[in-house]
C-alpha cells in the first residue's frame, strides 16, 4: 500500500525545514508505508507496531530500500 500523499508531502517540507537529523516515530507502523516515506524524506525514524510480522515487513523493505528504520513490536496501551 503506498503511503498518504499528504505524509510525503508533509515529510519531505519538514527534513527541508530541519535538516539533518530530523527524527519521526511512526505508532501503529504496520508494514511501513509511512516509515519508509519518513525514511526515504531523510529522517532519523523509528516505528512501533503490536504485530511482529507487520514489524518484520517493514524493515525487510527497508532493507531492500537501503533505509535505516529502527522497529520494535510493543503494545503501546
Amino acid at each position: 500500500m503506498s503511503p498518504s500523499p499528504l505524509i510525503v508531502e508533509w515529510s519531505a517540507r519538514i527534513a527541508r525545514e530541519r535538516g539533518a537529523g530530523a527524527r519521526a516515530l511512526d505508532v501503529a507502523m504496520g508494514r511501513g508505508r509511512h516509515a519508509l516515506a519518513l525514511a526515504r524524506a531523510g529522517f532519523t525514524t523509528s516505528g512501533v507496531d503490536l504485530k511482529l510480522e507487520a514489524v518484520r515487513d517493514a524493515m525487510r523493505a527497508a532493507r531492500r530500500e537501503e533505509l535505516s528504520i529502527h522497529g520494535w513490536c510493543a503494545d503501546l496501551k
